[in-house]
């Protein structure tokens, strides 16, 4: 992406065991002027905000509810195809896991052409209110006396 997109920055929020790995090989690359690994953030919504394009390059990702809180904010989502993220993210926006050419194509696709797409409407806040709310209902009436 450097290459057609010099001056782009990315932020890489959160930690973990390879974080200390991903800081070597960004310097490794001389990378470090446009790589900003910022570690634990408790408000990614700010973070968010602020993106042009979120990305979520995960693995493996069970719901991914930083996908959910990037598209309630209206952002463009490119991410990785791993785990529950194929449910959230259509087609066009998704690329297999582990195929760094493909995300960053989609990233210079997504800010070329910014087009977010709707929150799922099963994901919306009244449709999982009503979800739990009919989670609690069955607990109820199984515990009934018949």
């Amino acid at each position: 992406a450097r290459p057609l997109r010099p001056a782009l920055h990315w932020v890489i929020a959160g930690r973990g065991d390879l974080r200390s790995a991903l800081a070597a090989e960004v310097a490794r690359r001389g990378l470090t002027d446009c790589i900003h690994l910022i570690g634990w953030t408790d408000h990614p919504e700010a973070l968010m905000r602020e993106a042009d394009v979120v990305v979520m390059s995960s693995r493996q990702e069970g719901l991914g509810t930083a996908v959910l809180d990037a598209l309630a904010l209206g952002k463009p989502v490119v991410a990785t195809s791993g785990g529950g993220l194929a449910e959230i993210v259509p087609a066009a926006w998704l690329v297999g896991v582990g195929d760094a050419a493909a995300l960053a194509a989609k990233v210079i696709r997504a800010l070329d052409r910014p087009s977010p797409f709707p929150l799922p409407p099963q994901y919306t806040a009244p449709a999982m209110a009503q979800g739990v709310l009919a989670v609690y209902r069955s607990l109820t009436t199984l515990d009934s006396p018949s």
